[in-house]
């Protein structure tokens, strides 16, 4: 590997390090595509495998937990979310959560899971993930009346 190149990896290895510093679920997904990216140049990188290690780590610390349990708590919005083809692949994904799953994934998809945790952690509101599932794809269901998805909806 050229120097210039493994200088910027070893750039993109230490922004990893800074964004899992900052310890919230946006800074640990974008560390996640930043990883992603560094392991096309340098796949075989021993500082690669210890920052996935780290990574999925966190995943099931910060995010699998949390997800699951708001899921389980709020079985109504849930209901209401399913008619979302993409909620359900949400809930597929946040069942398992891990590097190699998260880190190929489309900008869009990666952004609904940092929304669904940061529902789940109630520093957004249920309906702020309702307007993106809507904003990304049609419903599958007619029109129909929705509950109020926000916070207070459901304990």
């Amino acid at each position: 590997m050229e120097s210039g190149n493994k200088r910027k990896i070893e750039e993109r290895f230490l922004e990893v390090r800074v964004l899992l510093d900052q310890g919230d679920a946006e800074s640990l997904f974008t560390a996640i595509a930043s990883l992603h990216e560094a392991i096309m140049g340098s796949p075989e990188s021993q500082e690669a495998q210890v920052l996935k290690t780290e990574i999925d780590h966190r995943l099931q610390e910060q995010c699998r937990r949390p997800i699951s349990l708001w899921l389980m708590k709020n079985k109504l919005v849930g209901l209401c979310l399913r008619k979302f083809k993409e909620f359900q692949t949400l809930e597929r994904l946040a069942a398992n959560l891990c590097f190699d799953q998260i880190a190929p994934l489309e900008s869009e998809r990666s952004a609904l899971l940092v929304a669904l945790f940061q529902v789940a952690m109630e520093s957004f509101d249920a309906s702020v993930l309702e307007n993106y599932l809507r904003a990304l794809e049609p419903r599958l269901e007619p029109q129909a009346v929705t509950p109020n998805l926000g916070k207070g909806a459901i304990n």
